[in-house]
């Protein structure tokens, strides 16, 4: 109830100090609003103590609604959200709104960003600013819908009514009727209040405090339904990529920081990753560009230097070398995990599939585990009880003595090859080494022919301290070339090169 109680005073402290500020900043002053200015009987001027009472009811919408959800699903943290956010986001934003377009004779968003930046800026933002308000508008029309539904009628039924009323009181001076009624709601909202104020110090005097359930009690108590994160992790990555670098990052619930490539090596540039770095950032997953590796001995000392983990897309560099203080490596062998495709036109072929690879102990048993449904046992394939605890364990609730064979704890795939796929593997590796010293002698031959266009083309370079496993050759145009790049890719096409 502590926190309960400092939120209530934070929020009326921040009404009276930082609301005060933002007036000094851009405070009201004598002209008239445009209510007045542009009044066309349509919109019903209220009296000025009418109008205080509908502040009330400002609040009065789905936000509450998803105070009380977010409440419920993570715990007292989010008293952050709705505090701080009320303070510095909601109210400052609406205000200063507000207070624009008054200084713009009620001109709309649009029409300011217009007035100073342009036609196009805009049009963009008028795009922008319909879309906003057909979610808007969705949303306060089903909301309530859904709660009339709940009292009797169909849900569309409510709909058409509520869509109905927005209409004529957009086209109808009909804010005049409803102006006698208002403080009737802003009573009864005040009251509700109020209730539920004493019902909680009453009823419920023993809320949980922020500085003792700091975590997602939501995800604590059933972690099978609620995953998300109460702060996102930040994993940063390369902007010019392959989205299967991006897709497991936000399958996580993670959020991908992007970092630009140089030229012409189109590997992440590795001067950028301090200012991409924060608090939240919990690993680097990079991809080696179409074989080329990225500069593996910065990006390692970035992440040894903030405890992060690499996660290397070797994808398209298998049997690539780099070398670090005179130490030779395959890619990715240097950080953390590792990941190879064996789709056909990789470096080699299963038909399918792909693999992961780490040389750490815990990380290897997660691998095989999430590969496995998420499947907890170690047991290697066509062996049981090879822990020799089989039927004496404790897992989490289950009880007592539950196989452990079909314990899973946690979201896992299927995600094992066939056998058919592991016999054209073996052979693929057979015919690896050549298949590499093809590819190197291709690239060095394509080199070598364009050297000549080097006036009109950027021909890729490979990385310091390297020896590539080539993918594929990166070209592109000089901005002075006089080249159009379409025009090549279409005329290379035409003549069966991808």
């Amino acid at each position: 109830m502590i926190t309960f109680i400092i939120s209530l005073a934070v929020l009326i402290l921040g009404y009276l100090f930082y609301g005060r500020f933002v007036e000094r900043v851009f405070g009201p002053d004598d002209r008239v609003t445009p209510a007045i200015a542009k009044r066309d009987n349509v919109d019903f001027v209220l009296p000025n103590w009418k109008v205080y009472m509908i502040q009330f009811l400002n609040i009065a919408g789905t936000g509450p609604i998803f105070g009380a959800i977010m409440g419920a699903k993570f715990g007292p943290v989010a008293y952050l959200w709705i505090v701080l956010g009320t303070i510095f986001a909601g109210a400052v934003h609406d205000y200063l709104s507000g207070m624009t377009s008054m200084r713009n004779g009620g001109a709309s968003l649009p029409e300011i960003i217009g007035k100073y930046l342009g036609k196009w800026t805009k049009s963009v933002a008028l795009a922008l600013t319909l879309l906003t308000l057909l979610v808007g508008g969705t949303v306060f029309v089903y909301s309530p819908a859904a709660i009339l539904h709940l009292i009797g009628g169909d849900t569309m039924m409510w709909v058409i009514i509520i869509f109905a009323y927005y209409v004529i009181a957009t086209m109808l001076p009909i804010d005049k009727i409803i102006g006698k009624i208002y403080p009737v709601f802003a009573v009864a909202l005040v009251f509700m209040a109020v209730a539920l104020m004493v019902v909680l110090f009453v009823k419920m005097p023993h809320l949980p405090e922020l500085w003792s359930h700091f975590y997602d009690m939501g995800a604590k108590a059933d972690p099978e339904h609620w995953t998300d994160h109460i702060f996102p992790a930040l994993f940063i990555t390369v902007a010019c990529g392959f989205p299967t670098t991006v897709t497991p990052i936000l399958q996580y619930g993670a959020v991908p920081v992007f970092v630009d490539v140089t030229v012409p090596q189109y590997n992440i540039d590795v001067t950028k990753l301090e200012a991409a770095r924060s608090e939240k950032t919990k690993a680097v997953m990079i991809a080696h560009t179409l074989g080329n590796p990225f500069d593996l001995k910065a990006v390692k000392a970035f992440c040894d230097k903030y405890n992060l983990w690499l996660v290397e897309d070797n994808c398209d560099a298998l049997g690539t070398k780099y070398t670090i203080g005179g130490e030779t490596r395959f890619t990715g062998t240097w950080g953390d995990i590792g990941t190879s495709s064996f789709y056909p036109p990789h470096h080699m072929t299963m038909g399918e599939g792909g693999c992961v690879y780490t040389n750490d102990p815990r990380l290897h048993r997660l691998i095989l585990s999430y590969r496995d449904w998420g499947r907890d046992c170690i047991c290697p394939s066509g062996r049981d009880n090879f822990c020799g605890h089989r039927f004496d364990g404790q897992y989490g609730e289950l009880p007592q003595g539950y196989d452990h064979k079909y314990v899973y704890s946690h979201f896992g795939y299927n995600l094992k090859a066939t056998d058919m796929q592991a016999a054209v593997g073996v052979e693929q590796l057979k015919k690896f080494p050549s298949f590499i010293e093809r590819r190197r002698h291709n690239w060095d031959r394509l080199r070598t022919a364009l050297a000549e266009a080097q006036d009109k083309l950027i021909l890729p370079e490979p990385a310091e301290n390297s020896v590539p496993s080539w993918f594929g050759f990166m070209i592109s145009i000089r901005e002075d070339s006089g080249l159009e790049r379409n025009r090549v890719t279409r005329y290379i096409e035409e003549h069966n090169v991808q």
